[in-house]
């Protein structure tokens, strides 16, 4: 058996040990190296005549910046920069609606990824040919 654990020999012929399950398998794992790709990024909105980011890091972010706005301590000329590198001047009650906007941006991209990768698992289901599986684009099929 080589390294890959596709290929063994059985003293005369070398033997294909792939098995449209075990192709199904690896095709799965990497959908969903895809999706947590995908959810670890970013994605933009627009608001208030900007386009903004919307992710993980935006969130981790933007939270330190709430609790401090709550207590009416954020600083004068207070500002957030949008996703074009604008640094916008915000108050308190624009980073609540922004911090809603970039909540609201993240689960409608959630929701696609999801919905996309649940596809591409139905997808490689459907085939049966091992090659086909493997051979099977993940992404977004753009």
């Amino acid at each position: 058996m080589d390294i890959s654990g596709r290929w063994g020999f059985d003293g005369q012929n070398v033997i294909d040990l792939m098995t449209p399950e075990k192709a199904r398998r690896t095709k799965r794992d990497e959908i969903n190296r895809w999706r947590g790709r995908q959810e670890g990024g970013n994605v933009s909105f627009d608001w208030n005549g900007h386009k903004w980011d919307a992710g993980k890091d935006t969130l981790a972010r933007i939270t330190p910046v709430l609790i401090v706005a709550s207590t009416g301590k954020l600083p004068a000329g207070f500002f957030w920069t949008d996703a074009d590198d604008n640094n916008v001047p915000v108050s308190a009650d624009d980073l609540i609606q922004l911090n809603q906007e970039i909540a609201v941006a993240m689960v409608m991209q959630g929701l696609k990824i999801h919905e996309r990768q649940q596809k591409m698992k139905l997808d490689i289901e459907e085939l049966t040919r091992i090659n086909d599986i493997l051979e099977y684009s993940v992404g977004w099929g753009e």
